[in-house]
């Protein structure tokens, strides 16, 4: 029964030795470092599963890992604290999993309580989008900055405040969902059914699709589309579209300045409400770089205008790597 031993006593703020795991794509994607004493590290372990896991494939996928880094050469140390990102709907506030499509059967999944069980060690959870934040804001565009606002634009836009170097998980671990955040009543319809959120009109996903949807309609568009993506549009990125729109390509632009327009009224509500004096771009539109952070920028400008100075908008410098050195950090702080 989950919660019947108890975990070895130690305090996740002296912790040394941890691991760091990320779970994504439906939980068909694992990869996991070690954590020691906090610094970043460069070896990695991957697991991919075939088909999105029923909790029980995923977790005996994790202590398979698990185990298996612990007993690779030079890794003898013991295991202190586990720290786990995931790109899915959690609860960290009860280390409980609510949703990790297109994968069944995650529904209050008791993640944290279960591998606390299995390892008796702290075992500390939370959305890949926070940890990738905390990355950033100790290792990569937020160093130096007290309150640090990072948003990750991917399938859809979620945020994270880190503040004073701290996680603001709101009442109930959710807070971020920005991809939700009203910015057009008349706008496009968002996959959950309602009209006017941000996601069908900014995230990255809906600049790639809406871009090749308007491109399609001009032949001479359509070229250049093709020529950027090397002749597969169905792999085109949110850099390919910056580039199309700084080449003068006019379905781009409108795709790009409607995205920018709406992400940048989102932000300076959020300015208003957290006051942070950094705001880090994550995910495919960070590397688009100041190409695609500058146009944002400027436009959260006019929406402040005189009365508070903008912050600063600057791209995530760890690409990929954000959330799992988020997770190691999450173990070993």
């Amino acid at each position: 029964m989950i919660g019947d031993k108890n975990p070895r006593t130690i305090d996740a703020t002296h912790a040394t030795h941890g691991i760091g795991i990320e779970i994504g794509d439906g939980g068909m994607r694992m990869i996991a470092a070690r954590a020691d004493n906090g610094e970043r590290t460069s070896t990695r372990w991957h697991r991919r599963l075939h088909a999105p896991p029923s909790p029980d494939e995923a977790l005996a996928t994790i202590n398979d890992l698990i185990s298996d880094m612990l007993a690779a050469k030079n890794t003898h140390q013991p295991l202190d604290a586990l720290g786990i990102a995931l790109w899915g709907d959690i609860d960290p506030v009860r280390g409980v999993m609510l949703s990790v499509p297109p994968a069944i059967g995650w529904d209050e999944y008791p993640l944290e309580a279960t591998l606390t069980n299995r390892w008796e060690v702290p075992v500390h959870m939370q959305s890949a989008v926070a940890a990738a934040g905390l990355a950033e804001t100790i290792f990569g565009a937020g160093i130096g900055h007290q309150v640090v606002l990072y948003v990750h634009s991917g399938r859809t836009i979620a945020s994270a405040l880190i503040a004073r170097g701290e996680i603001v998980p709101g009442a109930s671990g959710r807070a971020g969902k920005l991809g939700h955040w009203i910015v057009r009543p008349d706008g496009p319809r968002c996959a959950c059914g309602q009209r006017g959120h941000l996601d069908p009109i900014a995230s990255a996903q809906s600049i790639v699709r809406t871009t090749i949807g308007l491109a399609s309609g001009s032949d001479e568009s359509t070229a250049s589309m093709l020529r950027v993506s090397g002749g597969r549009a169905e792999a085109m990125t949110v850099r390919q579209v910056v580039q199309l729109v700084n080449e003068g390509d006019p379905a781009a632009r409108q795709v790009l300045d409607a995205a920018w327009d709406a992400l940048a009224l989102a932000l300076a509500n959020l300015v208003v409400a957290l006051d942070p004096d950094i705001i880090v771009i994550g995910g495919p539109p960070a590397e688009a770089g100041d190409a695609f952070c500058e146009p944002l920028r400027e436009r959260l400008s006019a929406f402040l205008a005189s009365w508070r100075a903008t912050p600063t908008i600057a791209p995530g410098k760890l690409d990929s790597h954000a959330a799992l050195l988020g997770a190691c950090r999450i173990a070993v702080p």
